[in-house]
């Protein structure tokens, strides 16, 4: 998290150099201007709690990563067991996980005889990806088809002239991301099944800009799928989203060594391998996630004495330390620079009082309550509707029309559709409010006879 370089006296010592808990004292220390968090949470339950901090102006990839093995032998006396270790794609992050060992072949390290799998952050991963895709404009997967960025601009153009949406949250915010790149929101309301969906419906009524558009709609589907499985939250959600269990393990697995599959095989134009390029960081960092999960599966919920009956992988993401430091913003005022005096009453405020609210502007959304364990606790429409043809094209005599005549516009295919699906929407919905004897009660009793 970043900090404010500011030295500060609280009446007793000044706080603002960096400190990675030598007490070193000597006025050749630089100012902090970040500060590195380890947080836990549990797996099996519904709480988390940060168990240490460390301001610092720099750090290498071996400092981090005896900082995480100190971590995790503190963590080992108090009787927790450490199952996973997860990060984002900063490059440190990916140095550090080398120097402990891991990489796409070898994903976990042993501490104190225990296993600790490598999990990167599938957040961050889908960011990457959709950096990658929307940098690169066209990749070509193992079948040779290629995947297009410019169908996503194709149908975002047609949604704003036709004035009606397929399903989609595509926005000129999707397209033109640069500025909100670290927003997660955008990168999978992007690369969502309902985008698909999309492509596949103006394919198949056709529209002739989308008919090569076969790759990008798997590559779309792929991605949203193998993001809803590192999300699960629950065992009531349907589909892929549902937690990895024992009844769905044989399906998910197929599923991985398929996409595993289709990852290594993934090119530029120039016919590079994605994954052996510099931007493989996101692709890398699911094969790894894929690989850690059913390591995990084997280790908690496989074995006969097992106490664990699903995963949910949510409690595995990055998005719990993300909020935490937005709590800490709020509590120094919703300041996002705070200082590192700011920083530590406000860490200490959060462990022995109460949390606050989690800010909606931020850069992750909280989907499930999982408080931090402290002491006291032990519709806008685009302006510009083309539902209806020019009025050139409607040639009606409006003064010839009686009360009861209605104009119905002549309506292109693809609004044809929309309109249609609405209508079934519409009706399904009072379908379930108005009751057949409610409107016509003599007919009911007619025919009940």
């Amino acid at each position: 998290m970043a900090l404010r370089k500011l030295v500060e006296w609280d009446g007793t010592n000044y706080f603002g150099f960096v400190n990675i808990g030598c007490d070193l004292d000597s006025h050749d220390i630089p100012l902090a201007k970040e500060a590195l968090v380890f947080i836990i949470t549990a797996i099996n339950d519904t709480w988390k709690i940060p168990v240490g901090y460390f301001f610092i102006n720099s750090i290498t990839a071996q400092q981090k990563a005896i900082l995480v093995l100190q971590c995790v032998s503190l963590l080992a006396e108090t009787g927790a067991n450490i199952v996973t270790l997860t990060f984002d794609g900063a490059a440190t992050n990916k140095a550090m996980s080398s120097h402990l060992g891991c990489d796409l072949l070898n994903y976990f390290f042993i501490q104190n005889d225990h296993k600790i799998y490598m999990w990167p952050d599938p957040c961050h991963n889908i960011k990457l990806i959709r950096n990658t895709f929307g940098d690169k404009k066209v990749l070509i997967d193992h079948q040779g088809n290629k995947i297009s960025w410019f169908y996503i601009i194709l149908l975002h153009k047609i949604q704003n002239n036709e004035g009606l949406h397929l399903g989609t949250k595509i926005k000129k915010d999707h397209i033109e991301y640069v500025k909100q790149k670290m927003k997660v929101r955008l990168a999978t309301q992007f690369l969502s099944a309902s985008v698909a969906d999309a492509l596949e419906f103006c394919r198949d009524i056709g529209i002739p800009e989308f008919l090569g558009c076969d790759g990008t709609i798997q590559f779309i589907r792929i991605f949203n799928n193998l993001f809803d499985i590192m999300n699960s939250r629950n065992m009531r959600a349907k589909g892929r989203k549902r937690a990895l269990a024992k009844f769905n393990v044989e399906e998910t697995k197929n599923f991985f060594e398929n996409v595993e599959v289709y990852i290594k095989h993934l090119k530029f134009l120039d016919g590079t391998l994605v994954i052996d390029s510099n931007r493989s960081t996101g692709f890398r960092g699911f094969i790894v996630c894929m690989k850690s999960l059913f390591a995990l599966y084997n280790t908690l919920i496989a074995q006969e004495n097992s106490t664990l009956n699903y995963i949910c992988t949510y409690k595995l993401c990055q998005d719990h330390l993300e909020l935490f430091f937005g709590s800490i913003r709020a509590k120094c005022g919703f300041n996002n620079n705070p200082s590192a005096c700011m920083f530590r009453a406000a860490y200490k405020r959060l462990l022995v009082h109460a949390q606050f609210k989690d800010s909606a502007t931020g850069n992750g959304l909280q989907l499930e309550k999982i408080t931090i364990l402290n002491a006291s606790a032990i519709n806008s429409t685009t302006g510009n509707s083309r539902l209806v043809e020019s009025p050139d094209d409607i040639t009606m005599n409006l003064e010839n029309l009686d009360d009861h005549d209605y104009i119905f516009p002549t309506l292109t295919e693809y609004a044809h559709h929309v309109v249609e699906y609405i209508a079934g929407f519409v009706v399904r919905k009072l379908k379930k409010t108005i009751t057949l004897r409610n409107m016509y009660p003599e007919h009911v009793r007619k025919y009940s006879k």
